[in-house]
């Protein structure tokens, strides 16, 4: 592991930074608010075991976060987008948004939480597809090796490469981490 930062009192601000600006955070409390609500709901229906697992479990991603935070240089500011850029982007989050909602929509159908008459025309025709593909390639019950990666990867790639996303190169001065993509 290589740490960036150059002393522990480097470590102490970056983390002290950090959850100063988590705990001014509006997000970060509606987050912990709803958290204890449904960690309360659970332990009233007999479940305190899952709270207590994933107390357990976020504790131990909290002190991985830290370990993170603590050992990397701060981010550069955000650059504002105006004009077509902007416009680009709000693009792609509506074309993630919609790959999102069709395959949280798909799921629901496939583990029978909505009612089986829940297709949607086009998509739902071409997941069962991809599952009757995935069967036919790697044996009964193992569809899911390609619905999965298609429809959560290359159809958003595809579609955020159409929508004007590009991969990038990392610039000299480091400021974008490779693999990420330009707009």
């Amino acid at each position: 592991m290589v740490l960036t930062t150059s002393s522990p009192s480097d470590f102490r601000t970056n983390i002290t930074h950090t959850l100063k600006r988590v705990a001014a955070s509006p997000s970060a409390w509606f987050y912990a608010a709803l958290w204890l609500a449904s960690a309360l709901v659970l332990g009233v229906g007999g479940a305190g075991l899952s709270v207590a697992v994933s107390l357990l479990v976020g504790c131990v991603l909290l002190l991985l976060s830290l370990l993170v935070v603590g050992t990397s240089r701060p981010v550069p500011a955000a650059v504002a987008l105006t004009g077509g850029a902007r416009r680009r982007v709000w693009l792609q989050l509506g074309l993630v948004l919609v790959v999102i909602v069709l395959t949280a929509w798909n799921n629901l159908a496939f583990h029978h939480v909505l009612p089986p008459g829940s297709a949607i025309p086009g998509w739902t025709v071409l997941v069962d597809w991809l599952g009757r593909l995935g069967e036919q390639w790697f044996g009964t019950g193992l569809g899911s090796v390609v619905v999965n990666p298609v429809t959560y990867v290359v159809i958003p790639l595809v579609l955020l490469l159409l929508a004007g996303a590009r991969p990038g190169d990392r610039p000299v001065d480091g400021s974008q981490a490779a693999g990420e993509f330009r707009i």
